[in-house]
């Protein structure tokens, strides 16, 4: 049996796998899970907070249903944001003691562990659909 779907973007792949059968669901599950987990693990791997709170903050949350799975990477540290952008020069503290810049930390954070375990995921979710006798373009 060949099935074609054509797959404009997330939204409509997320909708394709809903409908897939239980197997494949179960799979599809295990992917996205896989994902959340290496991206806070790469992102915990590219701190080097010494009070570790950085990687304390960073929390993988899994939502099941019959037919999702959803997975959310969250970085809740109070400093997360200046730790993945970086801060202006001559940053001063409420004392106003100067704690000079904090540099970005470029491709090791939060973000770009997520962009690229997100293409990973994806890559895998269409090769699933695929050998289910799916035809996936776009």
């Amino acid at each position: 049996m060949n099935v074609r779907v054509l797959l404009q973007g997330t939204d409509d792949l997320r909708n394709a796998l809903a409908q897939l059968p239980a197997a494949l669901n179960r799979d599809a599950r295990a992917i996205v899970q896989q994902a959340a987990h290496e991206t806070a693990r790469q992102a915990r791997a590219a701190n080097k907070d010494r009070s570790g709170a950085l990687d304390k903050g960073i929390t993988v949350k899994v939502t099941n249903t019959s037919t999702t799975v959803t997975a959310k990477v969250r970085s809740g540290a109070k400093h997360a944001a200046m730790w993945e952008y970086g801060s202006r020069p001559h940053r001063r503290t409420n004392k106003n003691a100067n704690r000079g810049r904090m540099p970005d930390h470029g491709g090791a954070g939060l973000i770009n562990a997520s962009i690229r375990e997100r293409a990973i995921m994806t890559a895998q979710l269409i090769a699933l659909v695929r050998n289910a006798g799916f035809t996936v373009s776009g």
